[in-house]
C-alpha cells in the first residue's frame, strides 16, 4: 500500500542501520532486551527490525497480544501492547491493541512533532512576495519553512526554520541561529520578513540538524528539490557528530 492511500500516516525512519543508530528518536523496549530499531511507527502500530528473541517470543505466545516499551526522546516512555500482523525475514510489524491515556497522549505528541514533514507542502510562486529572490517555498504547520534558492540545479543557499531554530546553508558553510522575535507573524505576511541572523544558539547544532533533517525526508516533493538539501546536509558529517 502506497504512504498517500494509508488512512493512518507512518513516519519512516532511516533504512541503513548506521544512520537508524544516530537519528532515530523512538525505541523499542521488551523483556529487557536492548533497544531495538523501529523502521516505520503510526497511530495505528509500528514495524521494527526482525530480532531472534523477539521473533521466539512470539512464536511462544502464539498470537496472543504482547506488552512492550516505546521510549520516545524528550517525550519520555510508555507502556504498549500490541500484536504481530505480519512477519518477514527483517522485520515485524505490530498493531496497538490496548493504548492508555498516557501512551495514547506520548504517541499523540511525538506523531504530531514528527508529522509536521507530512504536513508540510510546496507554495506557488505566485504568493512569493517581489522583494524575495529564494526559487523554492515550502511551508508545513507551526510556521515551519524550508526556503531554497536554486541555481542552474545546484542548491546556492537553503534556509530552514522550525521550533524558532533556523539552519542556514549558504558558501558550503551550515549557520544555526535563534529566530528573530518578528518572525511570528500572520503567515500570509512571513515572505516579508525572512532574515536569518546569527545568534547564540540554545540547542547543540548536531541535534537541530538530525531533526531538520528527519523533517525534511518527510515532505512530499516531486520536484526533488527536498532529496538535495538532505543530500547536501549528510554530507556535512562533522556538523552530524553527536
Amino acid at each position: 500500500m502506497s504512504k498517500e492511500k494509508r488512512r493512518f500516516p507512518r513516519i519512516y525512519l532511516p533504512a541503513n542501520p548506521e544512520e537508524t543508530d544516530r537519528l532515530a528518536d523512538v525505541s523499542f523496549l521488551f523483556e529487557g532486551l536492548g533497544p531495538t530499531p523501529i523502521l516505520d511507527i503510526s497511530l495505528k502500530g509500528l514495524c521494527i527490525r526482525r530480532v531472534a528473541a523477539i521473533h521466539s517470543e512470539i512464536v511462544r505466545r502464539d498470537g496472543r497480544p504482547i506488552k512492550f516499551g516505546l521510549e520516545f526522546l524528550g517525550l519520555g516512555l510508555g507502556e504498549f501492547e500490541g500484536r504481530v500482523v505480519r512477519t518477514t525475514e527483517d522485520a515485524i510489524a505490530f498493531e496497538f491493541t490496548q493504548l492508555g491515556a498516557e501512551a495514547h497522549k506520548l504517541l499523540s505528541c511525538y506523531f504530531e512533532m514528527r508529522s509536521r514533514g507530512l504536513q508540510t507542502r510546496f507554495v506557488s510562486p505566485q504568493f512569493y512576495a517581489p522583494e524575495q529572490d529564494f526559487t523554492h517555498w515550502f511551508h508545513g504547520p507551526g510556521d515551519t519553512n524550508v526556503f531554497v534558492w536554486l541555481q542552474d540545479k545546484a542548491i546556492r543557499r537553503f534556509v530552514v526554520e522550525f521550533d524558532y531554530g533556523t539552519l542556514n546553508f549558504e558558501n558550503a558553510k551550515l549557520t544555526l541561529a535563534t529566530s528573530r522575535a518578528d518572525l511570528t507573524r500572520a503567515t500570509e505576511d512571513y515572505t516579508h520578513y525572512v532574515t536569518v541572523e546569527t545568534r547564540g544558539s540554545t540547542m547543540p547544532e548536531a541535534s537541530f540538524v538530525r531533526r531538520v533533517i528527519e523533517l525534511l525526508e518527510q515532505i512530499p516533493d516531486e520536484r526533488e528539490i527536498i532529496s538535495l538539501l538532505v543530500e547536501t546536509l549528510k554530507c556535512h558529517d562533522s556538523s552530524l557528530k553527536a
